[in-house]
C-alpha cells in the first residue's frame, strides 16, 4: 500500500505546487494590470501633491544663490486633458513665474537655449507657462524680452503640436488597416466621426481629414505671435493670454478692443491660460474656410516629401489680417530676421508623464 501510494502522493503534490505556481503567476499578473492601471488613473489625480515635490527639487538644484522662494516665484496647476485616443484624463503642468527675472534663472538651471533646440537639436523641457511675467513689457532689453517671449511660447507651440500628430497617427493607422480590407470597429468609426467633428469637416474622408489634421510650423507660429502680441507685451496677452489676437463676438469671452472702428462688434478672444490660445491658434489655421490654401500647399509638401516650411505657408495667411499681403510680407520678415526656421527641428523632452517629472531634470 505504501509503495502504490507513495508515487500517487508526489503526483498530488507535484499538482499541488504547479496549482499555486499557476495562482501566483496569475496574481502576479494581476498585479501588473492593477499596478498599470493605476499609473493610468490614479497617477493624474494625485498630480497636484507630487508635481511640487519634483519642482522643489529642480529649484534647490539651481542652488540658494539663485534666491528661489517656490510659494512666491513660481506655482504650479494640473490641468486634465483627455486625450482623443483614450478616455482616462492625462496631466499637463502649467507653471507661473513671478518675474522675467526668475524665468531667465529657471530656463538656465534646464540648460534651456534657442541655439541648442534648433542647432543641436536638445530637446525642449515641458515648462508650460500659463501666461507672461507682468514684468515682461517692462524690461530695458529689447532682445532680452524677445529672447523669453520665444522661449516661453516654443514649448505650448510643440506641445499642440504633439497633440494634433497624436490624432495624425491614429488617422494615418485607420487608413492603412482599411486600406489593407479590415472593416473599422464601431470604435474606430466613433473617433473618427468626432475627429471630423473637432476638425469642422464634413465627411470622414481620409484625405480630406488628414489635410486638416497637421501641425502648424513653429516658425510661422512663433512669427505671427510676436507680430499679434507686440512680443508678449500687448494688453490683450496681459490680461487675457490673448497672443494670436483672434476675434470673437462672445462679450463674455473676449476683450474690447481701445481703437475699435465704429459699427465693428467682434472682442479679442481670452484665454484661463497660454496653451488654450495656442490650440485655438491651431484649430483656426486647420478648420477656417479662409486657410484652405493654406492647408493644401501644407498638404503638398507631405505628400513630395518636404519639410512643413513656415516661411512658404505664410503666403497663403492673406486673409489673418486686414493688412493682407502687407501682413504676409512682415511675417515672412519676422521668419527670417529672427531665424525662427530652425526652430522647425525642435522637439520636447520625455513621453507621456514626463509632464510630471520635466522640472526635476
Amino acid at each position: 500500500m505504501a509503495k502504490r501510494n507513495g508515487p500517487k502522493s508526489r503526483a498530488t503534490r507535484r499538482r499541488s505546487r504547479e496549482s499555486k505556481d499557476f495562482i501566483y503567476a496569475a496574481l502576479g499578473g494581476l498585479t501588473l494590470c492593477v499596478a498599470a492601471l493605476y499609473m493610468a488613473v490614479a497617477l493624474p489625480k494625485v498630480a497636484p501633491i507630487i508635481a511640487p515635490t519634483f519642482l522643489d527639487m529642480r529649484l534647490q538644484a539651481l542652488g540658494p544663490a539663485a534666491g528661489w522662494k517656490p510659494a512666491e516665484d513660481l506655482t504650479v496647476e494640473t490641468r486634465f486633458e483627455v486625450p482623443s485616443d483614450s478616455r482616462l484624463e492625462k496631466p499637463t503642468q502649467v507653471m507661473r513665474v513671478g518675474s522675467t527675472e526668475k524665468l531667465a534663472s529657471l530656463f538656465a538651471g534646464m540648460d534651456y537655449s534657442l541655439e541648442t533646440a534648433a542647432y543641436d537639436q536638445v530637446e525642449v523641457p515641458r515648462v508650460f507657462l500659463a501666461s507672461l511675467p507682468s514684468d515682461l513689457d517692462s524690461l530695458s532689453s529689447a532682445d532680452t524680452r524677445k529672447l523669453l517671449f520665444v522661449q516661453t511660447m516654443l514649448p505650448l507651440i510643440l506641445k499642440a503640436n504633439e497633440t494634433i500628430l497624436l490624432d495624425r497617427g491614429q488617422l494615418l493607422a485607420l487608413r492603412a488597416r482599411t486600406e489593407s480590407g479590415r472593416t473599422p470597429t464601431a470604435e474606430d468609426a466613433a473617433w473618427l466621426r468626432d475627429l471630423a467633428e473637432r476638425y469642422g469637416a464634413e465627411s470622414t474622408d481620409f484625405d480630406r481629414l488628414l489635410r486638416r489634421v497637421d501641425i502648424i510650423p513653429a516658425s510661422l507660429a512663433l512669427a505671427q505671435a510676436a507680430e499679434e502680441s507686440g512680443w508678449g507685451t500687448s494688453r490683450f496677452v496681459r490680461q487675457g493670454n490673448a497672443v494670436f489676437g483672434q476675434y470673437t463676438f462672445s462679450e463674455e469671452l473676449g476683450l474690447t478692443p481701445v481703437n475699435r472702428d465704429d459699427g465693428k462688434t467682434h472682442y479679442i478672444r481670452s484665454y484661463d491660460h497660454l496653451l488654450d490660445g495656442v490650440k485655438s491658434y491651431m484649430r483656426n489655421l486647420n478648420t477656417h474656410a479662409a486657410y484652405k490654401g493654406f492647408r493644401k500647399e501644407r498638404a503638398g509638401m507631405r505628400a513630395s516629401g518636404q519639410r512643413i516650411d513656415g516661411y512658404e505657408l505664410a503666403g497663403n495667411l492673406g486673409s489673418y489680417s486686414e493688412r493682407g499681403a502687407e501682413y504676409v510680407t512682415t511675417i515672412q520678415n519676422l521668419i527670417r530676421a529672427n531665424s525662427f526656421e530652425p526652430l522647425d527641428k525642435a522637439r520636447l523632452r520625455g513621453g507621456k508623464f514626463a509632464s510630471l517629472i520635466s522640472a526635476a531634470r
